[in-house]
């Protein structure tokens, strides 16, 4: 079974994304002062975060989707920490260090592959 829109380097963007997405989800959400912070929870929001972005961007594609998946992105960590929307900020933008190292491991990895065609 395909699923619309994986390819191998997207899948493993994902995996680095998901593996190091709940620690500095963790950190982010510490650093914002959060109670009741548990690893699990931060994994948890990673989780759910990839699905609802990849969802969003399945049905609404280009930016539209993009915007709407980090909004309701932003509301699931409020929800599962049980905090503000601004907060919930907070504690995102470190993940963004997350998906920065991710994009820069797969391009190491896989972009002598698409420069080749």
């Amino acid at each position: 079974m395909r699923l619309p829109g994986i390819t191998l380097p997207i899948f493993v963007l994902y995996l680095i994304y998901l593996l190091l997405g709940g620690f500095f989800m963790y950190m982010g959400a510490k650093w914002a002062k959060i109670k009741n912070v548990t690893y699990i929870k931060s994994f948890l929001c990673v989780i759910i975060s990839i699905f609802a972005q990849w969802v969003f961007r399945l049905y609404y594609p280009g930016r539209v989707g993009t915007i709407i998946g980090v909004i309701a992105t932003l509301f699931l960590i409020g929800a599962i920490f049980e905090t503000s929307f601004g907060k919930a900020l907070l504690a995102w933008i470190l993940t963004i260090v997350a998906e920065i190292i991710g994009v820069v491991v797969v391009f190491l990895i896989f972009g002598a592959v698409i420069f080749a065609f």
